[in-house]
């Protein structure tokens, strides 16, 4: 990685939190981030001075994922309350409140269009939501354990839904001429817990797992293109780049990877110590940004 290109933004340092952040999220365009908490509230900051803009309360238990839409316009936060909730970034005010699962809500992912909301949850669903109203359009159901995460498609043709037990399920949202809307695919290969996915532009799809691999699948076919190998610790986050030639993943152990794809090798290893990832990807600048906060440490 070339010197300039890195960016290490502990948040640790400015966050004002009351307790442990537990979840970060930028906006696409990196001009602001959020920051989630076990202090029950959501913090947007100005990514550039990383100035606190203003807080958001709503929950009344710790949060576990926080989102911004792709066009900026809204922001979506989750919580151990069983709830997940839609704010508006532009006066911050909480439009709606998302009731319906039935246990703790660990994740909010929006679709490209910025029109739908995915949930995940300890209930073993995953829900998805319109954003314009708040109503629900889907419950998807099938894994047998919590589903941990979500990644929509570039296109929003697929949801991918990541679980405990090991699988990924991908879920056809779009009819065409091959799939029904509805259809479901298994992807099968990880060995332990699913804990991070995401789409590139060219619709390729990365799971990161518990078993410290991350693994690259085709969405149209269902089948594994790569395992991939170099964490030693279980993977919490991936990204790719705008061009889709790169991939970032990070580790328990504050570990972060960047991965030539067409190469198939290891580009570069950045090591953060005493910081746990919350976040890593690429600006549309092709810049790494790596966002974190400290490990609190036992007395």
């Amino acid at each position: 990685m070339e010197k300039g290109l890195y960016t290490n933004i502990n948040i640790s340092e400015f966050s004002e939190h009351e307790d442990e952040v537990t979840c970060v999220a930028f906006s696409t365009d990196f001009h602001i981030f959020l920051t989630g908490s076990d202090d029950t509230n959501v913090r947007i900051f100005n990514a550039a001075t990383k100035k606190l803009v203003t807080l958001l309360s709503g929950h009344t238990s710790w949060i576990k994922s926080v989102a911004v839409s792709p066009d900026s316009k809204y922001i979506a936060s989750c919580s151990q309350d069983s709830t997940a909730i839609i704010w508006r970034t532009r006066d911050a005010s909480l439009l709606y409140t998302l009731e319906g699962h039935r246990k703790s809500v660990e994740s909010v992912t929006f679709s490209s269009n910025s029109a739908l909301l995915a949930t995940t949850s300890f209930d073993r669903s995953a829900m998805i939501w319109k954003v314009q109203d708040g109503g629900l359009m889907k419950i998807l159901e099938g894994h047998e354990g919590a589903v941990k995460t979500s990644s929509f498609s570039y296109e929003d043709t697929w949801l991918a839904t990541a679980c405990t037990d090991g699988v990924v399920r991908l879920w056809t949202l779009k009819k065409n001429r091959k799939e029904e809307d509805g259809s479901l695919k298994l992807l099968k290969g990880h060995t332990k817990t699913v804990s991070a996915l995401a789409f590139s532009r060219e619709g390729m799809l990365a799971s990161g797992s518990w078993d410290n691999t991350v693994k690259l699948w085709n969405p149209r076919t269902g089948s594994l293109i790569r395992s991939i190998e170099g964490h030693q610790t279980w993977v919490e986050t991936v990204g790719f780049s705008l061009d889709s030639l790169k991939l970032i993943s990070a580790s328990k152990d504050s570990v972060v990877k960047v991965w030539d794809i067409l190469e198939d090798k290891c580009d570069e290893t950045l090591e953060n110590d005493g910081v746990e990832i919350q976040f890593c990807g690429f600006t549309p600048k092709n810049t790494v940004v790596v966002a974190g906060s400290k490990v609190q440490k036992a007395n």
